[in-house]
């Protein structure tokens, strides 16, 4: 599969450290509006979760998350962050079995494959 790579991958992989630690306030008011039309503890996949803050707001008011970014070393530090294993998968290469309650993306789909793709009907049934 070819995939995209417009300097975006070289950047997390030089800088996930000091990316995933910079100061970053949560978008508390746009991740509530989402959580709020969830059922309690709904399962929720996060794209592109870079060093994993939504993730861990998210799972603090016990909304089951499945956290993924799709570098490597920016999934090492969210991992890290939230304690647990973070996916690694990009968005083109989304092809999950599960089904989730909600999609939560802040901010990543401006870099990758437009996120209405991900979206169309699958060629066949799970």
């Amino acid at each position: 599969m070819t995939t995209i790579d417009d300097g975006n991958d070289r950047f997390y992989r030089d800088n996930a450290a000091a990316y995933a630690g910079r100061t970053r306030r949560t978008p508390a008011a746009r991740l509530d509006k989402f959580l709020a039309r969830l059922n309690p503890g709904a399962s929720v996949l996060e794209l592109g979760g870079g060093g994993g803050q939504d993730s861990a707001y998210m799972m603090a008011r016990g909304f089951d998350v499945t956290p993924s970014d799709g570098s490597p070393e920016m999934a090492a530090e969210a991992a890290r962050l939230l304690g647990r294993p973070v996916e690694v998968i990009r968005f083109e290469e989304l092809c999950w079995r599960e089904r989730f309650d909600g999609i939560w993306a802040e901010a990543c789909c401006m870099c990758r494959a437009p996120l209405f793709l991900l979206c169309s009907p699958a060629s066949s049934s799970p």
